[in-house]
């Protein structure tokens, strides 16, 4: 796994203008750590970020990735539920409430820590 952040590029038009930003991605690095050390530290950062839809979207996808690379199973329980919690975070942009919004976000921080912690309690790895 590389020890650089990766990046995404976000457009802004005004008055027919676009504006093409390139941010670093909300991102823990891997390097030296264990699979379980890595997901264990994106769990607190999920936390940590639960105001900021990017950071979660970002350190969720993160998650996927490791996840995939390790058992390349859709049916494994933490992949499964790291999906779900990506999809869930799709219905972000459909609330109208920011109250609603901030409430999603802070349920999906709080269920990816105590998911990904729980996970690695009981045993699985």
């Amino acid at each position: 796994m590389s020890s650089q952040a990766p990046t995404r590029q976000i457009i802004y038009v005004y008055n027919g203008v676009e504006t093409i930003i390139t941010e670093k991605c909300k991102w823990v690095n891997p390097d030296g750590k264990t699979t379980k050390q890595v997901l264990l530290e994106i769990g607190n950062e999920i936390y940590k970020s639960q105001h900021k839809k990017e950071d979660v979207d970002d350190l969720l996808n993160q998650a996927s990735a490791i996840l995939w690379r390790e058992f390349q199973d859709d049916n494994h329980p933490l992949y499964s539920f790291i999906q779900a919690q990506l999809k869930g975070l799709g219905e972000y942009s459909k609330q109208r409430s920011q109250i609603k919004k901030d409430y999603l976000l802070k349920d999906i921080a709080k269920e990816s820590r105590f998911r990904i912690e729980h996970y690695f309690e009981r045993g699985d790895k």
